[in-house]
């Protein structure tokens, strides 16, 4: 065993352990079935910005770290593909594999409502 598939190994029964580091999401790839796997969520705080078509909106993003293969992860990510964590989708923007693990930047983009008092989160 090389040292690149024992730390991918490792990856996958220590950090993507939910007693551990990991936590349960639903993988909505673009074409295919809906999978639950383990993965490592790092979120980032967010901020307002506009969308593309002039809107007010509430921008998360983070990084989804989730294994390389079929069983334990995600075999082949693309593009449109998305992630349910906590209860919310996100958007995979991007991958790169690193050891066996896909590094996957997400985004979530929540409407702001605009009312008396100024914006808030659309509910």
């Amino acid at each position: 065993m090389t040292l690149a598939t024992q730390l991918a190994a490792d990856f996958v029964s220590v950090m993507l352990n939910t007693d551990e580091f990991a936590q349960s999401v639903t993988y909505h790839p673009d074409v295919g079935d809906d999978v639950v796997r383990n993965a490592v969520f790092d979120a980032q705080l967010g901020g307002e910005e506009l969308n593309s078509r002039g809107r007010r909106v509430f921008a998360r993003t983070g990084t989804l770290h989730i294994a390389t293969d079929a069983t334990n992860g995600v075999a082949a990510p693309a593009l449109d593909d998305e992630v349910t964590i906590n209860g919310e989708k996100w958007d995979v923007l991007s991958w790169e594999p690193h050891g066996g693990v896909w590094e996957m930047p997400v985004r979530r983009s929540t409407q702001l409502d605009r009312g008396a008092s100024g914006y808030r989160l659309q509910r």
